[in-house]
């Protein structure tokens, strides 16, 4: 029995339902009639086909206002009367350049990539050792070359996501040199431009240490949420949704009918 799995169903079950009871959109027309601006910051990870994230941004570029992250920091070219999306990717993954890139060239679209720089150009067998060390899961395969080409395009945004992917609350603080300084360096090096933002490993708020803030003005989590340019940072939102989900979930996902549930175990 595939416990998480039926954990999720009844979450995502649970987010539909409150969806159609109006109340998340009773929420989102008072921002509206206030003239505030709403941003949600999705989190996407290993990209699996060409034809799935097509689908994916298709829709969502129909449905909502997607923008850059540096747009909705300037708090420019943002909407009231739609939800405002940034689309974002973590870890580094080979499918990034397969599959994610050349269809938001192909639209049009911008989107920041937010990488761990420790496991780029990696040897399978050392990828494998740093994969178990580290207690992740995901063998990311971008090269410092894929890096350098994805910085290089003027729709996109290179991030960092610490060396190798630690825990910010299990470093000391002499290990926060080589994890975020070297990282960010690193990163500098392969796109010839400065790195401004962070997003910290495993996303939640138990995950969170203030100390990044000495090196990041702004960082990113994965706890769900609005983001408003009214109170900006300097922990934003994101929201982690799986690519293959449906539309509708995705639609009350976006409206908020999460945000009040997360917190459940």
């Amino acid at each position: 029995m595939n416990l998480k799995l039926y954990k999720n169903k009844f979450r995502n079950a649970l987010i539909i339902l409150h969806y159609l009871t109006g109340l998340p959109f009773l929420r989102y027309l008072f921002y509206r009639w206030r003239g505030i601006p709403l941003v949600r910051i999705l989190c996407w990870h290993k990209v699996p086909s060409k034809e799935q994230f097509r689908h994916r941004v298709s829709f969502l570029a129909n449905h909502y206002h997607v923008v850059s992250l540096g747009d909705f920091i300037a708090n420019k070219n943002l909407r009231s009367d739609r939800i405002n999306l940034v689309f974002s990717f973590d870890d580094g993954y080979k499918s990034w350049m397969e599959n994610a890139a050349p269809v938001l060239l192909e639209l049009g679209l911008p989107a920041i990539f937010f990488i761990s720089s420790g496991y780029l150009d990696l040897l399978p067998k050392v990828e494998k050792q740093a994969i178990q060390k580290f207690k992740v899961s995901w063998a990311p395969g971008l090269s410092m070359g894929d890096v350098r080409s994805l910085g290089h395009q003027k729709l996109f945004t290179i991030g960092a996501h610490g060396r190798d992917h630690r825990d910010l609350t299990n470093l000391k603080e002499g290990d926060y040199a080589l994890e975020i300084e070297s990282d960010r360096q690193k990163l500098e090096e392969a796109t010839g431009g400065e790195i401004l933002y962070f997003a910290f490993p495993f996303g939640h708020r138990k995950n969170f240490h203030s100390g990044i803030l000495k090196y990041y003005p702004r960082v990113f989590s994965i706890i769900p949420g609005f983001n408003r340019v009214d109170k900006p940072g300097p922990v934003f939102h994101r929201d982690s949704i799986d690519l293959d989900y449906p539309d509708l979930l995705y639609k009350a996902w976006l409206m908020g009918a999460y945000d009040f549930y997360w917190r459940l175990p």
